[in-house]
């Protein structure tokens, strides 16, 4: 008898490689806009873009990990990044740059 019952599963074993695989196209898309982000620091107001996408990311994603939470179909972790995603969201729209 296996420890590990179902680990060795052909379904449960294409599940785990797709969602590893979709985080890895997720830690991409997060890189690309903190280095964008990085390189817009140096003149906020000509980049103000980049507070526009962090405001609807964190908005967006407060949405997601809500939904999650009132479906109960999310670790604990996920419920504490509705707090992290929505400062993201308040934070940009406070330091949202004013014109020069």
């Amino acid at each position: 008898m296996s420890p590990f019952p179902g680990l060795f599963r052909s379904d449960y074993l294409v599940k785990s490689l797709s969602n590893l695989q979709g985080n890895q196209h997720l830690g991409g898309v997060i890189t690309a806009i903190v280095v964008v982000a990085l390189q817009a620091a140096r003149d906020p107001w000509q980049n103000r873009i980049v507070f526009d996408l962090a405001f609807w990311i964190g908005l967006l994603m407060v949405g997601v990990h809500g939904y999650g939470w009132i479906r109960r179909n999310q670790p604990l972790v996920e419920h504490l990044e509705i707090f992290l995603y929505g400062g993201l969201s308040v934070l940009s729209w406070a330091l949202y740059p004013s014109p020069p």
